[in-house]
């Protein structure tokens, strides 16, 4: 058997782009979340960062009035989880188009839905009652946007890498 090394073009990962879809992204999410929770279900507009600074302070900031560093711990911790999952979809879409990049950030954001809400639920029980359509919605935004925002803004950059091509005898 033998081995010669081939020539191949791979594209790169615009991590700039990247960034950017996932903030964007997660500004979408959130927006959907705390104008849904107030128009549509009929809750505060807090809701959302409430329980997201639960996963750090604990269920303790679910009780009594929220403060200031409650939203800002939740709203932080949103973003983080947000400019990750960004990071993540654009690894996995950097060698597509946009219309690819829309439909698959779209079944991310449904997989991300399935995972935080029938997974980590054992983890964060106080996400259980409070999930609906509307969290599904969100979910499915986040993924869509993310992968259409990284798409629009990526500037695609190739690398030469040497591949070995077994022959056999």
């Amino acid at each position: 058997m033998e081995s010669t090394p081939r020539r191949e073009m791979e594209q790169l990962v615009d991590w700039r782009a990247a960034v950017i879809a996932g903030v964007v992204a997660g500004l979408v999410f959130l927006l959907v979340q705390m104008i849904g929770q107030a128009m549509i279900v009929g809750g505060s507009i807090w809701v959302f960062p409430r329980y997201v600074a639960a996963i750090v302070m604990g269920e303790n900031v679910l009780i009594g009035d929220i403060g200031a560093a409650v939203i800002l711990v939740g709203l932080l911790v949103h973003f983080v989880l947000a400019l990750i999952f960004g990071l993540i979809l654009a690894a996995i879409i950097h060698e597509w188009e946009l219309l690819v990049g829309i439909v698959v950030g779209a079944l991310f954001g449904l997989a991300l839905y399935a995972i935080n809400y029938y997974t980590l639920n054992r983890f964060f029980p106080w996400f259980y009652p409070i999930r609906n359509w509307l969290d599904i919605t969100a979910h499915v935004l986040f993924g869509l946007t993310a992968g259409a925002v990284y798409e629009l803004l990526e500037i695609e950059r190739f690398v030469a890498v040497e591949r070995a091509d077994t022959i056999e005898d």
